[in-house]
């Protein structure tokens, strides 16, 4: 325990002096008449007296120590500093549902970011997705589980209108981290396309993001030279996208804006062309993105003023009772008595 002002101590030597003088011996003038003490309540009344003093004394005692604001250790306060914030972007548009990952690119980006939610699960993590608009699924949270299970849930579905709306998805990001005070903040954007949705270009994008000092990471997924996206008919057979001129369409990537967009914000780009590629991809951001926490813990104080007002109290009323109250009531039914 501490005092928050210990100089009001020094005050504890009144109560002391004052008990001093108050017991000390009277020495009176004159012939001294013993006897006197054995006068009829006499020596009750003196003991009675002194008692009474006594308490008064400890009671102001202890009133002066409440004075000086004691306290007592609390509870451990942690202060925590986040050193990375970090928001998910995944693109849900149709040509995600091509198989070249296995079993399609989709599926496997919500395997491969489901384990990277929990490798990084010490940081404040978020999650937006796209197609041709941007959506925040998860804000910036400390909770590791609600990221992990908004991403086992998402439904390409969910959003109507197909497309890539890349830079809408980075400026979304950039808006959930506007307010963040982490030392570094980084958006990791995964996508398997081009831009040509929207309203804002990537390239916009990344400019604002490196003037408000958040770095980009870009994933671009798929095989070199692009795969045939298949989808359902209406008689439940699997069909593959067509052309106008009736080809089979092909995915295409923009990989130059992808690398200028992590090159124009230190980001790093990466290309994952199969399963195993993309997991060795969000393996190395987890150890690029290393949580940078700071912790400070502190001790909590309590105010332990109550633990002297309490028995002060309760010494000046027991004090008073004695003094006035049921002592006299006593002695007057024994005297009648």
């Amino acid at each position: 325990m501490h005092f928050a002002h210990p100089a009001i101590l020094f005050g504890l030597a009144l109560p002391a002096l004052w008990l001093f003088l108050a017991l000390r011996p009277e020495r009176a003038g004159g012939l001294p008449l013993p006897t006197f003490r054995y006068l009829p309540g006499s020596a009750d009344r003196s003991r009675r007296g002194r008692i009474l003093l006594a308490m008064r004394a400890v009671a102001l005692a202890l009133l002066i120590c409440a004075l000086a604001g004691p306290r007592r250790p609390g509870e451990w306060i942690v202060d925590r500093r986040w050193g990375v914030d970090l928001m998910l972007a995944l693109d849900l548009s149709g040509s995600m549902a091509a198989e070249d990952l296995a079993p399609n690119r989709y599926e496997a980006a919500k395997r491969v970011l489901a384990d990277f939610v929990a490798r990084v699960s010490d940081q404040r993590i978020g999650l937006v997705v796209f197609k041709a608009r941007a959506l925040t699924v998860s804000p910036l949270t400390t909770d590791a589980q609600v990221v992990s299970a908004s991403v086992a849930g998402l439904d390409p579905d969910a959003l109507a209108e197909d497309g890539t709306a890349i830079g809408d998805a980075v400026g979304t990001c950039l808006n959930r981290l506007a307010e963040s005070k982490a030392r570094h903040k980084i958006v990791v954007l995964l996508t398997d396309g081009e831009n040509n949705s929207g309203q804002m270009s990537p390239l916009m994008a990344a400019a604002i993001a490196r003037t408000r000092g958040v770095r980009i990471d870009t994933v671009a997924v798929g095989r070199s030279g692009g795969a045939p996206v298949p989808y359902v008919d209406a008689f439940g057979r699997k069909r593959y996208h067509q052309n106008r001129d009736g080809t089979v369409f092909m995915t295409r990537m923009d990989e130059s804006t992808l690398a200028r967009m992590a090159a124009w914000t230190g980001g790093n780009f990466f290309r994952a062309t199969d399963t195993a590629a993309l997991e060795a991809t969000y393996a190395r951001i987890a150890r690029l993105t290393r949580s940078e926490v700071e912790q400070h813990r502190r001790r909590g104080v309590v105010d332990a003023a109550f633990l002297f007002l309490v028995p002060a109290l309760l010494l000046l009323a027991l004090e008073l009772a004695l003094a006035l109250g049921p002592w006299r009531v006593l002695r007057a039914r024994v005297g009648h008595a």
